[in-house]
């Protein structure tokens, strides 16, 4: 197979084979480093990012395409710290795409702080099924806070 790098765990002298589809990169100085995968070929880049001034709560609904498989590959999250509670960032899965019935993904409190978290999660699409970002503030007042989901679909 040309399209095919071949590593071999010098330990096990057993080769592990990463195909070129996998959109892989490789970079080799005295030794190959494996970085992380991107989206594969073909895929659509799925990027939902806000930042916003929230009193209460703000949801980012991205409806998964019809047809489609959505996969989360991370949630990201900041908020500026207040002394009465900070803020969570949610990701929910919402089967109606309505606000109702939904399931939990994740979810990352901050006060003043960041969260990364990486997900593999995977969600077939019917042009009514969504994934959705909600960011509350916790404990009154309004504060700055940050969200962003990232993945793709195919």
């Amino acid at each position: 197979m040309p399209n095919d790098v071949r590593i071999v765990n010098e330990e096990h002298s057993s080769p592990d084979v990463v195909t070129k589809e996998s959109q892989t990169s490789l970079r080799v100085t005295g030794e190959v480093v494996i970085q992380n995968p991107g989206i594969p070929i073909g895929a659509d880049q799925i990027l939902i990012t806000d930042y916003d001034n929230i009193a209460t709560q703000v949801d980012n609904v991205y409806v998964i395409t019809s047809g489609k498989t959505m996969y989360i590959q991370g949630l990201l999250g900041s908020a500026e710290w207040n002394n009465v509670g900070g803020a969570v960032v949610e990701l929910w899965y919402d089967p109606n795409g309505t606000g109702v019935g939904m399931s939990l993904i994740a979810a990352g409190h901050c006060n003043g702080n960041t969260f990364s978290y990486p997900l593999a999660d995977a969600y077939l699409g019917d042009g009514t099924k969504a994934i959705r970002m909600r960011r509350i503030t916790l404990g009154g007042g309004s504060l700055w806070i940050f969200g962003r989901i990232f993945g793709y679909e195919i």
